[in-house]
Order: structure tokens, then sequence, then C-alpha cells
């Protein structure tokens, strides 16, 4: 089954902008894209750190 996307609006500071405007071209991808992975990333490593927490 296909993931529901939902379009969101983000805020960053100018500095953190060219650091992803760089990401996303170095890539050759679009921004939105290269956010979108760093949130899902951002998720999956604190799934795991709870996880691991739980764990203890």
């Amino acid at each position: 089954m296909a993931e529901k996307k939902k379009k969101v609006s983000v805020y960053l500071d100018s500095e953190t902008l060219d650091e992803v405007e760089k990401e996303a071209q170095d890539q050759e991808r679009s921004i939105s894209y290269v956010i979108s992975k760093m949130v899902e990333e951002q998720l999956r490593n604190k799934e795991e750190e709870e996880k691991s927490d739980g764990d203890n």
C-alpha cells in the first residue's frame, strides 16, 4: 500500500537552508526530498534509541 503524503511547510534559518540546498545539489535531488529523508532518518534514530533504552 502506498504511503500517504501531506504537504508541510518549514522555516529554516539561512545557514541551515544553505546546507540543505548544498546537500540537495550534491545529491541531485530536490530540497523537499532531502528534508523528508533527514526527518525520516531522525525518526528512525529516535525509534532505535527508544528500543535500546527499553532493553536496559
